[in-house]
């Protein structure tokens, strides 16, 4: 079984005070300040961790998620400050900002807040949103795209091994959770009056996906930026079944922004497992690396 590397964990102040939780693997190389999704975590980032065995990775818990503080304001401006606030904490001054999905999205707005402490950015599976459909709210696209995900904030686990195999039981883990996303989903969950039930709640969430459709001033973010990109495209989509998350639309827009960003592709991982899982995180931990040379 694969063996996923140690980390320290801590907690360090935000932009208003709020705890805020930190995940950090030290190395000699870097550093790496990585973001999470929606409905994720710092602990989405130990396999990718684990494959950069030599650099200095350190994750966050955006605030509402994990051991950081559940306390309101969220928002990308909010998460960009708590960044901000972390990296003081940690004495970063500089840094590669990495973001999975929503994680894409802080990292640009943290570009925009602090552009001088940037010194390449990477997208995975993320960073702009596709148009709004005419007629659809942010929370009915909310409910039909993350049904899936939601579920577990709503429901409680006996087991960590039913909260598996709820996720084994859907087309994004048709082929199992692997030791990477065993760590994740290990973190996932609390117990509380005997039950498992979720670190991560609902009114975050919501708050963090109307800010992620906020197409004209995600784009303007963008447009700021002077320094390397990568954008990492998972072909499986957002559940498996060729749903793509970055479209080819999207990849455009995002060109249109940043004329020398790099794309790349993971032909055999979808949204969650190019993260999620030992083949997908051995593909984003090889770009990265020749992305960083």
């Amino acid at each position: 079984m694969t063996e996923v590397r140690r980390f320290a964990e801590r907690i360090v102040i935000g932009a208003d005070g709020a705890e805020i939780a930190v995940a950090r693997w030290p190395g000699a190389k870097g550093p790496l300040v990585c973001v999470h999704g929606l409905t994720s975590h710092s602990r989405a980032f130990a396999g990718l961790a684990t494959e950069l065995a030599d650099y200095d990775v350190a994750a966050v818990d955006c605030r509402g998620r994990g051991r950081s503080s559940k306390q309101a304001p969220y928002g990308l401006e909010q998460h960009a400050a708590d960044l901000a606030a972390v990296m003081d904490t940690l004495e970063i001054d500089t840094a590669t900002i990495v973001g999975h999905s929503m994680g894409s999205y802080v990292a640009g707005a943290f570009y925009a807040r602090h552009p001088q402490r940037v010194r390449r950015l990477v997208f995975v599976d993320g960073g702009f949103p596709r148009q709004l459909p005419s007629k659809v709210t942010p929370e009915d696209l909310l409910e039909s795209t993350l049904s899936v995900f939601l579920t577990k904030m709503r429901r409680t686990f006996a087991s960590f091994e039913e909260y598996l195999a709820y996720y084994e039981n859907t087309p994004v883990y048709s082929d199992g959770v692997d030791a990477y996303g065993r760590v994740h989903f290990a973190y996932d969950l609390v117990y509380r009056d005997d039950v498992l039930e979720a670190r991560v709640g609902e009114a975050c969430v919501a708050a963090d996906w109307r800010d992620v459709l906020d197409h004209d001033l995600v784009g303007k973010r963008l447009e700021g930026v002077a320094v390397p990109l990568l954008l990492i495209r998972a072909l499986g989509g957002l559940t498996g079944s060729g749903d793509l998350v970055v479209t080819d639309e999207v990849t455009k827009a995002i060109a249109e922004r940043v004329p020398h960003v790099q794309v790349a592709e993971v032909p055999d991982a979808n949204h969650h497992t190019i993260l999620l899982s030992v083949a997908g995180a051995q593909a984003v931990a090889r770009l990265i690396e020749e992305f960083l040379k």
